[in-house]
C-alpha cells in the first residue's frame, strides 16, 4: 500500500474505498472529507443527462493548486476537525 501511495496523500482502493494520510489527524480528516465530498459530487453529476464537458486547463490547474494548498492550512484543519468532534459528541 505504501508503494502504491508513493509521495501522494490519497490512494483509491478498488472495491474498498479511499485511504488518506497526512501529517496529523485534523489535516487527514479534512483531506478525507474533501475527497469524499468530491466523490459524492462526481457521482451525482454522473446522473445528469447530456454530454460531458471537459474542464479547461486553467480550471484543472486551479483545482490542483487548491488541493495542494489544503495541507498548508493547519489552523483551518484543526478548527474543522474540532467542530466535527463537537458535533459528533452533541449527537447532531
Amino acid at each position: 500500500m505504501l508503494a502504491s501511495l508513493g509521495d501522494k496523500h490519497v490512494l483509491m482502493l478498488r472495491n474498498h474505498g479511499v485511504a488518506v494520510c497526512e501529517r496529523d489527524i485534523p489535516t487527514t480528516f479534512v483531506l478525507l472529507w474533501t475527497v469524499q465530498r468530491a466523490a459524492e459530487i462526481q457521482c451525482q453529476a454522473g446522473q445528469l443527462g447530456g454530454e460531458d464537458i471537459a474542464l479547461t486547463d486553467a480550471v484543472r490547474e486551479r483545482c490542483r493548486s487548491a488541493a495542494n494548498d489544503l495541507g498548508s492550512y493547519m489552523g483551518l484543519a484543526r478548527l474543522v476537525f474540532d467542530a466535527a468532534v463537537r458535533k459528533m459528541r452533541a449527537g447532531t
